[in-house]
């Protein structure tokens, strides 16, 4: 069953952001992420949880909505990772709608979460280029994508995401792999998202953004290039991500 988390706060003005309040701010956030996944994903009971997201300070308004990226890594404790057992990368995608004022006249938001398995993320990853690629270039297989002149494969691990479509790494560049379609700013295209998650949405291409439409609250959510490219990178990398330091 869904659930909705509510988190309570109040308005203060603020002049300027210092680095320790957006620190601050991260550390908030990913409290949420935190309290989601030991209620929803207790089988797991050693991880580690981080925000992908470094822009978090620039999507403190808290008169809109956003959605934020952690990135969560399993069997992380140093003893598995002396010993080369590592555990499995996660993505929680925090969506945060709007803002509510209860009975005591305190503003809330309300946060819903959507967990992400590396499967998952191959399948909207897959089926968004396809709604952005011509007929011709429809992917068919994830780990064997050919670029727009069919003569490299390579897999979708290997690539990354740029305006205007799919770019590899060649010589510390990223050089154009395969393009996408050109759009207006003001264009999308939509197709109904074909994987299982914990609520219905349909995937919305726009040159800057994937789209993510809730279909139960009738809102647009928008990772930028930036964030997917995140994203992508983290379950590409997995614990190498939350490697400790000096250990």
């Amino acid at each position: 069953m869904n659930k909705i988390y509510i988190i309570s706060f109040y308005f203060a003005s603020i002049a300027c952001y210092s680095q320790i309040a957006i620190g601050q701010t991260a550390e908030s956030y990913e409290l949420g992420a935190t309290e989601y996944f030991l209620e929803e994903h207790s089988e797991i009971t050693d991880f580690s949880l981080k925000l992908l997201d470094d822009g978090v300070e620039k999507k403190n308004d808290l008169s809109g909505t956003n959605i934020l990226a952690f990135g969560v890594v399993d069997n992380v404790n140093l003893k598995n990772l002396e010993s080369g057992v590592y555990g499995k990368p996660y993505v929680i995608l925090e969506l945060t709608v709007g803002n509510y004022t209860n009975d005591y006249g305190t503003k809330t938001r309300k946060r819903k979460y959507v967990f992400l398995d590396r499967s998952k993320w191959i399948k909207i990853l897959t089926q968004y280029c396809n709604i952005a690629l011509i007929e011709m270039h429809q992917i068919k297989n994830p780990y064997k994508i050919p670029d727009g002149n069919k003569k490299k494969v390579t897999s979708i691990w290997k690539l990354q995401f740029n305006n205007n479509g799919l770019t590899i790494r060649s010589n510390d560049q990223y050089q154009n792999y395969l393009k996408f379609m050109k759009l207006g700013g003001d264009d999308y295209r939509v197709s109904d998202l074909q994987v299982d998650l914990e609520y219905d949405f349909k995937l919305v291409y726009n040159e800057k953004s994937l789209g993510l439409y809730i279909m139960e609250e009738s809102i647009l959510f928008q990772l930028s290039r930036g964030s997917v490219n995140r994203i992508h990178s983290f379950f590409a990398r997995g614990h190498k991500s939350f490697l400790p330091i000096n250990k």
